[in-house]
């Protein structure tokens, strides 16, 4: 019992795990991008992109990201600071004579590491890229067991070294997964050396299952072409930005991209349900809702994955609608239930779907292609790599001269779109030389539809710009991350909209060139304490997009109500309106009730 007392006593000092009692409330005034991660002891618990905007230390940017609910914490009076229990549910733990873990900190900017000696509190975040949170771990002689890596990259032409170390040390059977080229380990000097293609390549650098012997890492190396990709990228995303409406594939590939709350909001706001009655519609409906941010299990009264789960009958396949019997269907159907991690008959509907497969072929190029994206994960279902193999085979065999994929006898982006997926789903990387015909990439065959920011096709059944740059646009999403948008995107958690109750206070529209400033009192409904932010936006009608934005973090305690208020300048001139959003959070973006629409005259 005494050491456990010394334990949390050297916790304390070591300030490692110390946050101050104080909430901190921000207004945008100016944005700025940082990566929040939260290591736990054998998975990454949370990773993504915030915007923050007047937040100064690393509590402020924790808390508004996991949100205060998600942080157990004990205060300590002698100390002024609160001793972090759990993050999200996890914790450290203490065995007598082995090790004891808990709660550190780190900084990135750019490639260097920054080891604070201060508390989290204390620590100010400017020029900060990245903030990581992990579990530590020390030995009973408080040895430390967990290293924190600084990773060096250099490269030859497309040779290229990492080396893993601590100090002058190197880390010796680091697990360094890398794009297109899977999984290695550092050898006894903590390197490791790799050849890399044309592209974009994700690396995450990890070890450790018990505890983390050392922190993931990711690295991000740009080859030959990369340029382009992020440029097209770019441009499609201009696009969209004039766009009324998203498809569940342009909402999908818009979040794989997203960088900011501007984008991730715009995604929520314009996701467009299909409203037929059939399981390939409800598989769309759920990939969108979830690249939305919206609760594919309630949204307008529906729970999508509960019905297009229980679609599934004895043979495997998903049936709803009379043209459900495909294999596209069945193969959207997986990666839709895969995305929401719902609970369905995995092996079954694997199986319905290689049943429709010819020595690979699913029927076509693209529905091929379509189907091993659905299979990739699930290759420890017994026959499924064989497939995936044979359907490989296939593809390669369809490829054309230009380095792309023709339908209906003529090469279009829709088939060159879909492989490209497929195979950055099966980890490989499509611009290799293995799939380069007449030094001819797949993406020089896509980009030939590429006009301004957009991609056109045009056939004897006329010109087509929509569907072609939203498959394009998948396509590029998937190359410009390294990684599947289908196998990356997550479920978010929606509060029910019965736990808060919000009423504008007032009822006056606004006027051009004067401030507006939106109050509303917010209702806890709930018998516990809740953290919530009021974002109060600007829109331009005419363009249909968010112009500006302030926003408010404030914990409301059990039934307590209070007001808030945020605002802004108007301009002069200009089709506007002001709207008010409740979050939980700035990061999570979780939706707790309707906005609150003022008119601006």
């Amino acid at each position: 019992m005494q050491k456990k007392i010394l334990v949390l006593v050297l916790v304390i000092c070591m300030v490692f795990n110390l946050i101050p009692a104080f909430t901190q409330v921000s207004y945008a005034t100016t944005e700025k991008n940082i990566r929040v991660r939260v290591e736990g002891k054998s998975d990454t618990l949370y990773d993504k992109k915030i915007t923050v905007t007047n937040e100064v230390y690393g509590w402020d940017v924790l808390k508004t990201a996991l949100g205060e609910e998600n942080i157990d914490s004990t205060y300590y009076e002698d100390y002024d600071a609160y001793l972090i229990n759990q993050l999200l549910g996890e914790g450290g733990e203490y065995r007598e004579g082995e090790f004891s873990t808990g709660w550190m900190y780190y900084a990135k900017k750019g490639n260097e590491i920054i080891q604070p000696a201060v508390g989290i509190n204390k620590f100010e975040i400017q020029d900060i890229d990245e903030l990581i949170f992990y579990i530590s771990a020390s030995d009973s002689s408080w040895n430390p067991l967990t290293a924190i890596p600084s990773i060096d990259v250099t490269n030859t032409g497309n040779q290229y070294e990492m080396t893993v170390q601590q100090s002058v040390y190197g880390i010796e059977n680091a697990d360094v997964d890398i794009s297109y080229i899977g999984s290695q380990k550092t050898d006894e000097n903590g390197k490791v050396s790799f050849e890399i293609g044309k592209g974009i390549y994700d690396v995450v650098i990890s070890k450790g299952t018990d505890y983390p012997e050392i922190v993931r890492q990711h690295v991000t190396i740009e080859g030959e072409g990369s340029d382009i990709i992020k440029s097209t990228v770019q441009d499609l995303k201009e696009y969209y930005k004039s766009e009324g409406q998203y498809s569940f594939r342009e909402a999908a590939a818009l979040s794989h991209t997203g960088e900011n709350i501007n984008e991730i909001e715009d995604i929520n706001q314009k996701f467009k349900i299909n409203e037929d009655e059939s399981a390939a519609a409800y598989a769309g409906n759920i990939i969108g809702l979830i690249a939305a941010g919206k609760d594919a299990r309630n949204y307008d009264g529906k729970n999508y994955v509960e019905l297009l789960a229980a679609s599934q009958n004895a043979e495997g396949k998903f049936i709803i609608g009379q043209w459900d019997d495909y294999p596209t269907t069945i193969a959207y159907a997986i990666i839709a239930l895969d995305m929401a991690n719902e609970n369905y008959n995995a092996e079954a509907a694997v199986n319905a779907l290689i049943s429709f497969a010819d020595n690979g072929n699913f029927g076509s190029v693209d529905d091929t292609a379509m189907s091993i994206i659905a299979l990739a994960n699930h290759k420890d279902i017994n026959g499924v790599q064989d497939v995936i193999n044979l359907s490989i085979d296939y593809l390669k065999s369809q490829q054309l001269s230009t380095g792309g994929f023709a339908a209906w006898g003529a090469e279009n982006p829709y088939s060159i779109a879909t492989v490209i997926q497929a195979l950055v789903a099966n980890h490989i990387n499509p611009l290799s030389e293995e799939w380069t015909k007449n030094n001819n990439t797949m993406l020089d065959a896509l980009l030939q539809f590429k006009e301004e920011n957009h991609f056109k096709y045009t056939s004897q059944w006329g010109t087509d710009i929509d569907s072609a740059t939203e498959q394009a646009f998948t396509a590029l999403a998937d190359l410009y991350r390294g990684r599947s948008m289908y196998q990356n995107l997550k479920e978010f958690k929606i509060t029910s909209e019965a736990e808060f109750t919000v009423t504008r206070v007032g009822s006056q529209a606004f006027n051009k060139g004067q401030e507006a400033r939106l109050e509303v009192n917010v209702q806890n409904n709930t018998d516990t304490n809740k953290q919530v932010t009021f974002i109060v936006a600007l829109y331009d009608n005419d363009q249909n997009k968010m112009i500006h934005y302030t926003y408010l973090t404030q914990t409301l305690g059990a039934g307590e109500n209070e007001n808030i208020a945020g605002g802004f300048l108007i301009p002069e001139s200009g089709n506007f309106e002001v709207r008010g959003f409740l979050w939980d959070n700035m990061q999570d973006m979780n939706v707790l009730t309707e906005p609150v629409i003022v008119e601006v005259q």
